[in-house]
């Protein structure tokens, strides 16, 4: 399941080359059944975003085997 739309990574990656500026959030991210709330704001080059830790936003959506 795709988290993020081509608009909203195409945001995410233009903040991530202005890393110097405090951006707004573009997308929240959270766990339904847990405690923690993620508001995201750029998306380094390598598909990582910053202060979340392993979650990551690939190029191209996973499928299961």
């Amino acid at each position: 399941m795709p988290l993020l739309t081509a608009d909203q990574r195409g945001q995410f990656l233009a903040n991530g080359r202005q890393s110097d500026r405090d951006h707004v959030p573009v997308v929240k991210f959270f766990n339904p059944v847990g405690i923690r709330t993620w508001l995201a704001t750029e998306l380094d080059a390598d598909g990582d975003i910053p202060g979340v830790g392993a979650m990551s936003a690939p190029a191209e959506p996973r499928t299961a085997p």
